[in-house]
């Protein structure tokens, strides 16, 4: 089995992640309880949710980054294989008279809904 690498990317933002709760944890025990022990209780729970949430990101993390890169790669291999000829070429319709309902000046591209011999923007013949 290919051993894959790791994301400098996902390393750095998961380092972002526990630095972040780290300072928060730090903060949050930096408060003196006996000032205002509403404040602590807060700062406590406060934390708590910072550790899951942390951790939950870091989980989602661990399994969005990579299945993010193996599409983007999957997008690559494929734009790799299209020849330039492919891209850019415009089909023919099968006939060439276009529905009266429908018609379009072949030269400035105008939706047209009456029997004029020119069009109106562009004066470009239509028969």
């Amino acid at each position: 089995m290919r051993q894959r690498q790791r994301s400098p990317i996902l390393s750095l933002i998961q380092l972002a992640i526990f630095g972040f709760i780290f300072w928060q944890v730090y903060q949050g025990m930096s408060a003196d309880p006996s000032d205002a022990p509403a404040t602590a209780f807060e700062n406590t729970f406060r934390t708590m949710r910072l550790i899951v949430i942390g951790g939950i990101a870091i989980v989602a993390l661990n399994i969005l980054f990579p299945i993010a890169a193996w599409g983007i790669g999957k997008l690559r291999d494929r734009q790799a294989t299209w020849s330039p000829e492919e891209r850019f070429t415009v089909t023919e319709a099968a006939d060439s008279e276009p529905d009266r309902q429908s018609r379009h000046c072949p030269g400035c591209g105008a939706s047209l809904f009456d029997d004029t011999p020119t069009c109106p923007w562009c004066n470009h013949p239509l028969r």
